[in-house]
């Protein structure tokens, strides 16, 4: 995928966030594992936006990340780059603000 793309591979994933980017039903679900790396991609380049807005969908995508990293059972791996996310961005305050708000791991 090209830098600034909004397109996702078909094979991505089901999600309520990435459904609505013409991804196949379920997949993520029934792959947890494989949507990860995708979600994580996504709430990077989401939160280039630096915009508020742009981090309450982050903080929402983060979140879905989560569930999908519990069924995958990498949820030490989902807190270690959370954190890593808030490192890289400790001077975003909307961005800290929207995590917390959202329960994410500090």
């Amino acid at each position: 995928m090209r830098k600034g793309s909004r397109t996702l591979p078909a094979a991505a994933v089901h999600s309520p966030a990435l459904a609505r980017r013409g991804s196949g039903p379920s997949l993520a679900w029934q792959h947890p594992a494989d949507a990860i790396p995708i979600l994580q991609q996504e709430i990077l380049h989401v939160i280039e936006g630096a915009k508020r807005s742009a981090y309450h969908v982050g903080a929402d995508l983060a979140k879905e990340l989560r569930g999908y990293a519990e069924r995958a059972d990498r949820s030490a791996e989902f807190t270690a780059w959370i954190r890593e996310v808030r490192a890289d961005n400790a001077r975003r305050r909307a961005l800290q603000n929207e995590f917390d708000t959202a329960r994410l791991p500090r």
